[in-house]
């Protein structure tokens, strides 16, 4: 079975990618977009659609992954029986917990499928989709006609519009999205997790990656302000040993304002409360 990873560079993360892949049986890895410009989610998103439209068999089933933050966690043997079983003629999309700006709720999809208000995971991840080509690349297609330049929330209006055509993998049966790779789960000998008492056996698991959230910063001296959250190194040393890659490179908005303009709402509001907390200590010393 194939799976297709976008990737501009080569990276640390996708080389665990592909260790952990070399560990189980029957995936064939195809990485594309390799020394291409990123020019945003746009250029992920008409690369996956290319791939689709230029592939010879349109019904064939394939998983398209993030490369730099995700790990596989069982072989392909069984995929396809349970996506004739679960998802047979529909996209699956991993399932994610919150919507945060990159987000478009499907309250259709909710409603036809009865999923409750507390369910735990119900928003579209991008970083893990499954289907036949045809589906996926008439998907994308769908995405770049109606100008969304944010595959994620290209997702999820595609979910809502067209309900009937997806599998929202709310249950994580076959993509597990680890939140900020923070979440409180074990993992078992065989791969498998344990979530809140509830068996689950994934075949691949994402990180969340690089990002803000999984960040401690200013604490590397090479520079590195971001790293990849605990789980990430906790799974990736189960899954691949000693040879899983823990130290991540610069983030591309270490290099830029990026990461001061993520920041600036947080900072923002700490300094209004630390400006208010002196300001009644004055007031209240002065009287």
């Amino acid at each position: 079975m194939k799976i297709v990873s976008f990737a501009t560079e080569n990276h640390v993360g996708l080389e665990n990618l592909k260790l952990s892949l070399s560990k189980v049986n029957g995936w064939e890895h195809t990485i594309i977009g390799l020394n291409t410009k990123w020019k945003g989610w746009i250029t992920r998103m008409q690369a996956y659609r290319d791939f689709c439209k230029n592939l010879e068999n349109q019904n064939e089933i394939i998983v398209f992954s993030d490369a730099y933050d995700v790990l596989c966690l069982q072989s392909s043997e069984t995929f396809l029986e349970l996506y004739q079983e679960f998802a047979n003629d529909k996209i699956i999309i991993g399932a994610e917990i919150g919507c945060a700006a990159n987000c478009f709720p499907p309250t259709q999809w909710w409603s036809e499928n009865d999923i409750q208000k507390d369910a735990k995971r119900k928003f579209v991840n991008g970083g893990l989709i499954a289907g036949s080509a045809k589906m996926i690349g008439t998907m994308w297609e769908w995405a770049i006609e109606q100008k969304f330049d944010d595959d994620q929330i290209a997702l999820g209006h595609y979910t809502n519009t067209y309900p009937d055509l997806i599998f929202l993998d709310v249950n994580s049966l076959f993509f597990f999205n680890d939140h900020d790779a923070v979440s409180s789960y074990d993992i078992k000998e065989d791969n498998s997790l344990i979530e809140n008492g509830k068996a689950l056996k994934p075949f691949f698991i994402h990180f969340h990656g690089l990002n803000i959230h999984t960040s401690v910063p200013f604490t590397n001296s090479k520079k590195t302000l971001f790293e990849v959250g605990k789980n990430y190194k906790k799974v990736g040393a189960q899954i691949n040993g000693d040879d899983h890659i823990t130290s991540f490179p610069p983030d591309y908005r270490s290099s830029n304002l990026g990461i001061w303009v993520e920041r600036s709402g947080f900072f923002l509001l700490f300094f209004i409360f630390l400006f208010v907390l002196f300001a009644l200590i004055i007031y209240k010393n002065k009287h």
